[in-house]
C-alpha cells in the first residue's frame, strides 16, 4: 500500500522536517561544507561505536568516507540524521579486484557480480544515527536510504549494485526487499 504524505503527518513525524543532500565528497564545493562535516560526525560516531561494541582491531580512517563519489545523506535542522555513500567502478577499465573494498572478494565473486556487465555502483556504509533508529513505526530511515540508493543506481550508466550489509541491523533483509542477491554469506569483511 502506498502511503501519500498526510498519512506520514502524525503528531510524531513531520517528513517536511528533513531534508536530502547529495553530498560529493571527493571535491566538495565550500558551501557543502557545513553538511560534509555534520555528515562526517554521524558517521564516525555510528562506525566507531560499532568498531567499539565489536572490538575491531582496526582504525576507521576518512578516506573510506571520502574516497567515494558521493553521499545521499538525510538531515533535521542542523544535525546529519543518516547516509548511504556511493561510487561507481568499472572492472573493464581498471582492476578494481585490488580495491580495497573488494579484498575479501574471490575470482568466483567477482564473475557473479559482474555478470551482467562490469561497471558496478558500489553502495557502503548505510548509517543512520542512533537517536533516529526507532524513530517512527511509520518512516524507517535505513529504508529510505536503501530507495535512495536505488534511485541513484538509476541515474548512473552502473549495471549492478553492490553492498556489503550489515546482518545486526536488518539491512540485509531490507536489500532482499529490493531484490538484491548474495553473492557470499558470513564474511567477517571489519575484522581483517
Amino acid at each position: 500500500m502506498k502511503k501519500n504524505n498526510s498519512d506520514l503527518n502524525t503528531s510524531s513525524l513531520s517528513i517536511n522536517k528533513f531534508k536530502l543532500c547529495l553530498l560529493p565528497l571527493s571535491h566538495p564545493p565550500i558551501e557543502a561544507i557545513p553538511q560534509l562535516r555534520q555528515a562526517t560526525a554521524c558517521w564516525e560516531k555510528v562506525w566507531l561505536d560499532l568498531f567499539d561494541q565489536h572490538q575491531i582491531g582496526q582504525p576507521l580512517f576518512l578516506d573510506q568516507l571520502l574516497r567515494q563519489d558521493e553521499a545521499a545523506a538525510i538531515f533535521t535542522d542542523d544535525t546529519c540524521v543518516g547516509m548511504i555513500l556511493f561510487r561507481t567502478v568499472d572492472f573493464a577499465a581498471l582492476n578494481y579486484r585490488r580495491d580495497s573494498y573488494f579484498k575479501d572478494w574471490s575470482d568466483a565473486d567477482i564473475s557473479q557480480l559482474t555478470f551482467h556487465g562490469t561497471r558496478v555502483f558500489v553502495a557502503s556504509y548505510l548509517t543512520v544515527h542512533p537517536d533516529f533508529r526507532g524513530y517512527s513505526t511509520e518512516l524507517k530511515f535505513k529504508e529510505v536510504l536503501l530507495d535512495i540508493m536505488i534511485k541513484r543506481f538509476f541515474d548512473t550508466r552502473a549495471d549492478v549494485i553492490s553492498g556489503i550489509t550489515r546482518r545486526d541491523r536488518g539491512i540485509h533483509e531490507e536489500s532482499y526487499r529490493l531484490g538484491a542477491q548474495v553473492v557470499r554469506e558470513d564474511v567477517g569483511y571489519m575484522e581483517n
